[in-house]
């Protein structure tokens, strides 16, 4: 019998031979003895072994020689893999150990463990040597493995293993072909070998094998002619599979499968509405296919017109021009065939052309429309020159301006009506609530106003029941036990304090629970007396924080600081709005409170409150303040009355390169990016935006905090947005953008400047179709309260595009919404601006003919006619897309 102690050592000694060899025969007593031990040795070594990852093999040999039960043995071998660490030693070498081990064991057994090993195959990570295991105990038991997705991963990729030359293939030939070597290793069983074949076109990642061995796919004719499976059985589960969602390499592979097939007209029609569906809502890729196999057919004369006609239907829809202009001829030939009864179909498929398609495809659909409009009766006729209306003036005149039919009217823009806060948190338990829901957030930025609510609760529950909050917030203290002590002691000497931006909430909440220091009464404490305050502020200039957060960062931690030294009933800066300003009259109520009470409030809450009021004066509150009789109210009149004098704003855009990344390190090529400069010395003591570019900041860190600060400071919004300019030029580019900033920076209060226009030029090249559309929002946020005239922001945006750090193809399509929405005029006055830039760069931008397009488009909206430098050398006669927008532009903005 073999004893505990010399397994160990043997295990200890990784050698997996050595294993094998002393658990030969061992009975079932034997077995017995060591199962407790073993299993015990296994869960210490999961925990952190210093070589466990090598003692695996060993460990899965001896596994499978002692414990009693098949699917226990099935989770062991998942957990120590097989694979040899021996540069001599193929993958074979450990399947055989692990079947020699597994010799005296019963063939029902083995076909539990088969089939448990291959239900467990993974399918993201390939595991060759379970899959091995597997094939051997199912011959040895004559029992097919069951075809789950690992497993059919596992059989697919096996020919083609780096291990190739292992004793089970050494035997074919170099020259055998992918599809020999398939056959061959197919079941014989006819049923079984369908079943395989055909499971591949539900398994995702097959498609992803068939692109990376391509005579995978070419092998199944062959297949078919063999008899291995039916050939309408895999044009079948082709189609289908290209009808569900995938990567485009998923995609591409079956979609080899299905040119390898080369589908008959007649297969073609038998699967027609399939492939219609595929016009609707593939990928690029296969709705080409599904289009191309589809006129295959109709050119064949099988396939039904209604069928032809809803194809060309579902493909007008599409974003990609080629399918569109494919599907267009392809319209012709069909209603060519009988006029009389299919213009009335062609006609509402050009209807619904007219309304999703760019100008040069119109103009395509307008020819068609021309040619078969006289074909069709008088209703056709009144719903296609509805639908007209919407064109382009000098493609409603194409179709006959004298129809009665005029342009629609322009949607007017949206009222924007700043919102307010919610009702304040009303008891101690709702306060845990809502703390709990802030640190159970894993991605994205807090809830501002969740952030003020909980603030402006923290600091009046802890000065009017810090006894009743404690008890509250004790279950919230269970999840999070970092939540204890008293106001925390950072050190500065500790390289893995947590971020300073992300201290300060826990630093509040914790203070909040201990108990105070002080009372309302006390005044508030200097830093000198506030233990590890020296050291907190020393962490703020780490690089993983950024000015503007260390300024965010501050506020928290002063508001910490008061809570745990000098309570107060109330937090005087709370806004009383979502866009972070607060109401005059309920400030100056705030200060008669304090007054009435004998209490004053912290300094730094006063400044922040007196920054958060509007713009404009209020002398009537400016008396009332006043005749407090307070040094608090003094300053406030003071404020109220001059009205808000904004602090030193971004001067001018320019461009900044380099070559640091994130963290500070250098990259292999610089980093580029239109920043705005802003004065130096200005009052908020922030710096220069480009210095977060130039030294490297953790924008992904910093990030989590970022949704806080359009609300810390509203009417300074400009100054904000060029401090935050540097991360939504990185973050926009991963396509991780902040575009939902941009809705609140809109919403906040204050001048419209360079900084505000950079951001915006930012969002609407964010890579990101949900940050788009919040650059969009914010536009019209901006226009309807009259603020921007567009002309900064396009003449930031023509710059930037010639310079090749904006995309035409993202940021056309977000004007043409925002023009759609109601605020054409801001974006003719944008267009205006850009155009002089972009017409004169050499070569011009690419798609800049979509840009001209989108003139023609607001031109033709809001009846402009103002001149644009540039565009009558551009309108020059030439064959090219962008020379023919330039002249329809040039019509329009000369035109009656």
């Amino acid at each position: 019998m073999t004893e505990w102690a010399t397994l160990h050592k043997l295990i200890e000694a990784e050698d997996p031979r050595a294993v094998g060899a002393a658990l030969h025969g061992l009975d079932a007593a034997g077995r017995k003895a060591l199962v407790a031990p073993l299993v015990a040795y296994e869960r210490a070594e999961r925990r952190g072994g210093a070589r466990a990852w090598r003692r695996r093999p060993a460990l899965a040999v001896a596994g499978a020689a002692v414990l009693p039960g098949a699917v226990p043995l099935a989770a062991w071998l998942g957990r120590n893999p097989l694979r040899m660490w021996s540069d001599d030693v193929t993958d074979e070498v450990g399947v055989e150990l692990v079947m020699a081990a597994l010799s005296d064991r019963a063939p029902n057994w083995l076909t539990v463990l088969m089939t448990h090993l291959a239900e467990r195959l993974p399918v993201r990570q390939e595991e060759r040597q379970r899959y091995l295991l597997v094939e051997a105990l199912a011959a040895a038991t004559g029992t097919p493995p069951p075809l789950s997705d690992g497993y059919l991963l596992a059989w697919l990729r096996e020919p083609w293993n780096s291990t190739l030359l292992s004793p089970r293939l050494s035997s074919i030939p170099a020259s055998s072909t992918l599809a020999s070597l398939g056959s061959s290793r197919l079941p014989v069983d006819r049923d079984r070998s369908a079943a395989l074949l055909l499971r591949l076109f539900e398994v995702d990642g097959v498609g992803a094998l068939f692109d990376r061995w391509p005579t995978w796919p070419a092998s199944f004719p062959d297949l078919i002619a063999q008899g291995r499976v039916g050939r309408a059985d895999v044009i079948a589960a082709c189609v289908a599979r290209l009808g569900r969602p995938g990567r485009p390499t998923e995609l591409a592979g079956h979609l080899r499968v299905f040119d390898a097939l080369a589908a008959t007209p007649e297969e073609i029609t038998a699967h027609a509405r399939e492939l219609v569906g595929l016009l609707t809502m593939a990928p690029g890729s296969v709705a080409n296919l599904a289009l191309a196999a589809l006129i295959r057919a109709d050119g064949a004369g099988v396939l039904p017109a209604e069928l032809a006609l809803d194809a060309v239907g579902a493909a007008c829809t599409r974003t990609e021009k080629k399918i569109v202009r494919t599907a267009l001829g392809w319209l012709d030939t069909v209603t060519g065939r009988d006029p009389a009864a299919r213009a009335g179909a062609a006609l509402s498929v050009l209807a619904v052309t007219f309304a999703q398609q760019p100008a040069d495809l119109q103009h395509r659909a307008v020819s068609s429309a021309l040619r078969w409009i006289d074909h069709a009766n008088r209703r056709d006729r009144d719903e296609l020159l509805a639908a007209a209306a919407g064109l382009p003036p000098d493609q409603r005149d194409r179709l006959g301006a004298g129809r009665g039919r005029a342009a629609p009217e322009p949607l007017p823009l949206p009222e924007f009506v700043p919102e307010e806060m919610p009702p304040p948190i009303v008891d101690p338990m709702e306060l845990a609530v809502e703390i709990a829901a802030l640190w159970r957030q894993s991605r994205g930025g807090p809830d501002p106003v969740a952030i003020e609510r909980v603030l402006a609760a923290l600091v009046a529950f802890s000065a009017a029941d810090r006894a009743g909050l404690r008890t509250a917030l004790e279950p919230v203290r269970a999840q999070f036990p970092y939540l204890s002590g008293e106001l925390p002691e950072v050190s500065a000497d500790d390289p893995y304090q947590p971020p300073p931006y992300a201290d300060p909430l826990t630093h509040m909440v914790v203070a909040a629970m201990a108990p105070a220091r002080g009372g309302p009464a006390d005044p508030y404490p200097g830093v000198d007396p506030t233990p590890g305050e020296q050291h907190w502020r020393a962490l703020l200039h780490r690089p993983k924080s950024t000015p503007l957060h260390e300024v965010y960062a501050r506020r928290l931690r002063a508001i910490a600081v008061g809570v745990a030294y000098a309570p107060r009933p109330i937090l005087l800066s709370a806004p009383t709005a979502v866009n972070g300003l607060i109401d005059p009259g309920a400030l100056v109520d705030r200060l008669s409170r304090a007054a009435a009470e004998g209490w004053r409030p912290w300094p730094f809450d006063l400044e922040h409150a007196l920054r958060r009021l509007p713009i404009d004066p209020e002398p009537e509150l400016a008396l009332r303040a006043a005749a407090l009789g307070t040094p608090e109210g003094d300053r406030a009149a003071l404020r109220l009355a001059a009205g808000h004098v904004p602090s030193a704003g971004p001067a001018e855009a320019v461009r900044r390169s380099t070559d640091r990344g994130r963290y500070g390190y250098r990259n292999a090529e610089p980093v580029t990016a239109t920043l705005a400069t802003v004065p130096t010395g200005t009052r908020l003591g922030l710096g220069t935006p480009e210095q977060w570019l130039l030294d490297g900041y953790d924008y992904e860190s910093v990030a989590r905090w970022s949704s806080c600060l359009p609300s810390f400071l509203p009417v300074d919004r400009d100054l904000i947005a060029a401090h935050l300019v540097p991360q939504f030029a990185h973050r926009t580019r991963s396509g991780r953008g902040d575009g939902h900033l941009l809705p609140m920076l809109a919403g906040a209060d204050g001048p419209v400047g360079v900084g505000l226009a950079l951001a915006l030029a930012h969002g609407l090249n964010a890579r990101d179709r949900t940050d788009r559309t919040h650059a969009t929002d914010a536009l019209t946020i901006l226009a309807a309260r009259g603020l921007p005239d567009g002309a900064h922001l396009g003449e930031l945006l023509g710059r930037m595009t010639t310079d090749g750090e904006l995309t035409l193809t993202r940021v056309v399509p977000a004007l043409r919404d925002l023009a759609d929405a109601g605020a054409a005029e801001t974006v003719w006055d944008l267009l205006r601006a850009a155009l002089p830039h972009t017409l004169a760069a050499t070569p011009p931008p690419t798609r800049h003919a979509d840009l001209l397009e989108l003139a023609v488009h607001v031109a033709a909206t809001t009846g402009a006619r103002d001149p644009i430098p540039g565009l009558p050398e551009a309108a020059a006669p030439g064959p090219s897309r962008t020379r023919t927008e330039a002249r329809r532009l040039l019509t329009t903005l000369t035109g009656p």
